[in-house]
């Protein structure tokens, strides 16, 4: 369970039809038991509920060192707004100090309204040297942003959306990371659920967010079920496909955030790692040509 965070959007409770809320709370604990030290959470995750839940647990492993990450919304971009944002998240989480302390999406996305980008990350900045968080980062910056930003100020960490599936941050990002030495956290590892060995993985009911990820478009669809067939054929003896898939993306050096909400879903990734070089890159030449479909596109969520 090393080099992994859990993440906890489904934990919220809200746009994620087939997650069970106290099947994903159970998995909480089933992952520290089993040594995951670091949580990914955000307060637009179940507006603030999945921060609420993670703050409970974290009363319960009062003797454990965990990692919390969380994040600003893109609505709450301006100085005083980070601030206010900040003290939010520490309220409900039920600490003083975060470890990690991320934008979620830039100013202006989402139809929020635009924000200086050095009055935003000169909050980011403040909110270090004032000790509310111990590290700093962005997630889903475009690559100029990250260098406007590499000007003002040295980040910790950035957080993308990054699988065998979606390999946009491989179009420069992932490079900007490893010449800086900035920890490159790929979220969506498992792309939204189709790496796993559930073979049906796209039925959804109206609210869920899955509707929207590109992923799931028909435009896609004959390219990933051939991909999946693929790289089912590759599995080695007792392993699954969610283990290839994390195996993957640690081989690229980039830290898997997984949204598991099942203890089930564990299993898997007790499984030792795949460390076999030839497989994955075998695993990297079946969506390689994917890749390029895709293209440098950041965001899962949108028109294909």
């Amino acid at each position: 369970m090393k080099n992994i965070i859990l993440g906890t959007w489904q934990v919220g409770g809200d746009s994620w039809s087939t997650v069970n809320s106290w099947k994903a709370y159970e998995t909480l604990f089933s992952a520290i038991d089993q040594g995951v030290s670091r949580i990914d959470t955000a307060p637009s995750y179940g507006d603030g509920n999945s921060e609420k839940i993670v703050g409970e647990v974290l009363k319960h492993f009062s003797t454990k060192k965990i990692e919390v990450i969380s994040k600003v919304p893109p609505d709450m971009m301006t100085r005083s707004k980070v601030v206010e944002s900040i003290e939010g998240s520490l309220a409900r989480l039920g600490v003083d100090q975060l470890d990690t302390l991320l934008i979620h999406w830039p100013a202006g996305t989402m139809g929020t309204d635009a924000v200086e980008l050095e009055e935003t990350v000169r909050a980011l900045e403040q909110a270090k040297t004032s000790g509310l968080t111990r590290k700093i980062g962005v997630c889903n910056y475009e690559l100029a942003d990250l260098e406007a930003i590499d000007d003002m100020v040295r980040l910790d960490c950035l957080q993308y959306a990054y699988s065998l599936f979606f390999r946009s941050v491989e179009f420069g990002i992932i490079q900007f990371a490893r010449d800086r030495d900035i920890e490159l956290m790929g979220y969506s590892t498992l792309a939204q659920g189709i790496l796993t060995d559930r073979h049906d993985y796209h039925r959804f009911s109206e609210t869920d967010h899955r509707n929207y990820v590109v992923l799931f478009s028909e435009k896609y669809r004959p390219s990933i079920e051939k991909m999946l067939k693929e790289l089912r054929a590759l599995l080695p003896d007792g392993r699954g496909l969610s283990n290839l898939a994390v195996s993957w993306v640690q081989s690229q050096g980039v830290t898997p955030v997984l949204g598991l909400h099942n203890p089930e879903h564990l299993n898997a990734l007790n499984r030792r790692r795949i460390s076999d070089s030839e497989l994955l890159g075998v695993a990297s030449s079946i969506s390689n040509d994917f890749k390029a479909q895709v293209g440098p596109r950041l965001s899962l969520w949108g028109e294909a």
